[in-house]
């Protein structure tokens, strides 16, 4: 825990607590052509996901996935240029998600994966789509 005392810094949490209500949490300051954020203190999960939210679209970083544990999607580049989505299971049951990437396939199948299709990932499996 650190208790934040400010200058320029837009105060996004304070401390809720008697002896330390004065003194900031979470600090959020404009810097270059961008913002720099200070986490001084622990917090539940939802508010550190909130905080990080604001911080991605801070950067100009679109959250267009929605899937959360323990379906883990990424996104990278081949060879050809192309996209490649990669969406991995880490749990014992199957689990669907929502494709997000243009219309292709399944690069271990061949099945076809068409925008916004659900698709199935397999227990501790993985489904990679290029499109």
């Amino acid at each position: 825990m650190e208790l934040l005392k400010l200058d320029s810094a837009e105060v996004l949490a304070y401390y809720d607590h008697y002896n330390w209500n004065g003194y900031a949490a979470v600090t959020r300051n404009h810097f270059a052509e961008g913002y720099a954020y200070y986490i001084g203190c622990m917090m539940d999960q939802e508010l550190l996901k909130r905080i990080l939210m604001k911080a991605l679209e801070d950067a100009g970083i679109k959250n267009i996935v929605k899937e959360e544990f323990p379906v883990i999607v990424r996104k990278g580049i081949n060879d050809f240029g192309k996209s490649v989505w990669f969406y991995l299971n880490y749990s014992e049951k199957e689990q669907m998600a929502l494709y997000e990437g243009s219309d292709g396939g399944d690069v271990l199948t061949g099945e076809s994966v068409k925008y916004q299709d659900n698709i199935s990932i397999p227990a501790w499996g993985v489904r990679m789509i290029e499109g």
